[in-house]
C-alpha cells in the first residue's frame, strides 16, 4: 500500500526516477506536436478496497509524490469509515465496436441512406476501427484525411462525407455519455472545387445512338436523356406507365415517392413502340426487385459502357443533368424545368403543372428536336428555329 510512479513507456521502465526529467531520460522518448517530451508516466495510489481487493488508481489532480501521498491518506481514512468511493474506470468501446449499433439503428431509415452510411463506416473502421472513442483526437482525424487523400486518392467532397458520418457517430456517443466532447468539432471541412456538370456534345450523343441502338441499355439511355429520369426510376418503369395515346410517361420519384407525369417526344415514343413489340414482361427493363443494390449494379455497368465508348467522366445520372441543361438551352424557364425534374417544391406547383401540360408538350418537343439537331454532323442547329415556347 502506498504511492508510486508508474511508467508508461517501456524504454523508461528500467530507469529509477520520480518522473522528473533529467539527463537520465532517453532522447528517443515520444514528443508532442509542440516538440515537448511527453510525460513518461504518472503518480498512482495503491491500496486495498473494502472488499480486500488490490486497487491501483490514477487521479488527474495528482501531479507529484506529495499529492499522491496526501490522496492516499484521505482514501485510507475513507476506507476505515466505510465511505471509500473509488473512481470507476469507464469501459470505452472502440470505433469498430460502437459502429455495430450505429449501423443497426440506421437500418430503420431509407435504404440508400443506410447503404451510404455502411460504406463510410467500412472506411472509418479500416483506418480508425481499433481506436477507443476517447483516443480519437483532431490530430488522428487529420491523419485519417491525409491517408484518404494519399492512399485512396479520393476527392475532398468524399472525405468531407466521411467526416460528417464520423461526427454523427461521435455526437451520438456524447449524447450517451461515452464521450464528453466531440473531437470533430474542431475539424473544418476541406475546400471543394465546384466542377461543372459533364454535358454530352452532339457528336457524343450520335456516337451513343450508333453503338447502343436496339439494345436494352440504349433505350434506358434515351429515356433518361429525353425524360430526365433517375436510374432507379427508369428500372421501375412498367408498360402501364407509358400512355402511347396521350404521349405521356408516368413514374414514381425515387427520392420523394410521388407520381409524376411528363410528356414523351415523338422520337422516344417510336423507340418505345418498337421495343414493346419485342417485350413480353410487365416491366420495361428489369423484372428484379428495384433496390439500391440493383441501382448500383446498373450504375457501374453504365459507367463502364460510357468509358468503353470513349466518353470519360460520365455516369448514368449525368444524363439527367444533360436533360436539364438542354431544357434550359431551349428556353424553358426554371419553373417548368423544376416541374419536369420533380424537385422538392413540386408539391407547391402541382396545380400549375397540370394546367401547363400543353406547354410541357411543346417544351419536350422542342428539346427533342434540339438534341436530334445536335447529332447532325456534330453541329448544333439554331435553337430559336426549333425550340417551342414555354
Amino acid at each position: 500500500m502506498g504511492a508510486r510512479y508508474r511508467k508508461h513507456f517501456s524504454l523508461c521502465k528500467d530507469i529509477k526516477c520520480n518522473g522528473r526529467q533529467g539527463k537520465h531520460c532517453p532522447p528517443e522518448r515520444p514528443r508532442r506536436l509542440s516538440g515537448e517530451y511527453k510525460k513518461c508516466g504518472a503518480w498512482v495510489v495503491e491500496l486495498f478496497d473494502e472488499s480486500k481487493r488490490w486497487k491501483t488508481v490514477a487521479f488527474r489532480d495528482v501531479r507529484n509524490k506529495r499529492d499522491a501521498e496526501r490522496r492516499l491518506a484521505l482514501l485510507i481514512g475513507d476506507r476505515e469509515r466505510g465511505l471509500l468511493k473509488l473512481p470507476n474506470k469507464k469501459n470505452v468501446p472502440t470505433l469498430a465496436e460502437y459502429c455495430v449499433q450505429f449501423l443497426e439503428d440506421a437500418k430503420s431509415g431509407r435504404e440508400n441512406t443506410y447503404l451510404g452510411k455502411k460504406r463510410v463506416v467500412k472506411t472509418l473502421t479500416k483506418y480508425l476501427g481499433s481506436y477507443k472513442l476517447d483516443r480519437i483526437t483532431s490530430f488522428i482525424i487529420e491523419k485519417f484525411r491525409n491517408d484518404r487523400t494519399k492512399i485512396d486518392s479520393v476527392k475532398n467532397i468524399t472525405i468531407n462525407t466521411d467526416i460528417d458520418i464520423l461526427r454523427s457517430i461521435l455526437n451520438r456517443s456524447v449524447d450517451e455519455g461515452v464521450l464528453e466532447i466531440n473531437p470533430c468539432g474542431k475539424v473544418k471541412k476541406l475546400r471543394v472545387s465546384q466542377e461543372r456538370d459533364r454535358i454530352l456534345t452532339g457528336e457524343e450523343i450520335g456516337h451513343i445512338q450508333d453503338r447502343t441502338k436496339g439494345t436494352n441499355e440504349g433505350l434506358m439511355i434515351l429515356v433518361a436523356l429525353f425524360g430526365g429520369l433517375r436510374l432507379g426510376e427508369v428500372l421501375s418503369l412498367k408498360w402501364s406507365d407509358v400512355n402511347f395515346d396521350r404521349e405521356e410517361l408516368t413514374f414514381v420519384q425515387s427520392k420523394t415517392g410521388k407520381r409524376l407525369t411528363n410528356p414523351i417526344g415523338g422520337y422516344l415514343l417510336r423507340e418505345l413502340e418498337e421495343y414493346k413489340e419485342k417485350s413480353k414482361n410487365e416491366r420495361l427493363f428489369d423484372n428484379g426487385e428495384v433496390n439500391q443494390k440493383l441501382v448500383i449494379k446498373y450504375s457501374s455497368r453504365f459507367s463502364r459502357l460510357f468509358k468503353t465508348l470513349g466518353i470519360e467522366r460520365f455516369t448514368f445520372h449525368n444524363l439527367r443533368h444533360c436533360f436539364a441543361s438542354f431544357l434550359s438551352d431551349c428556353g424553358a424557364d426554371a419553373f417548368t424545368t423544376q416541374a419536369f425534374l420533380g424537385h422538392a417544391s413540386l408539391s407547391q406547383t402541382a396545380h400549375y403543372t397540370h394546367k401547363r401540360m400543353s406547354a410541357k408538350h411543346e417544351t419536350i418537343k422542342g428539346m427533342e428536336e434540339y438534341i436530334m439537331g445536335m447529332t447532325e454532323e456534330g453541329k448544333i442547329t439554331d435553337i430559336n428555329s426549333i425550340c417551342g415556347t414555354t
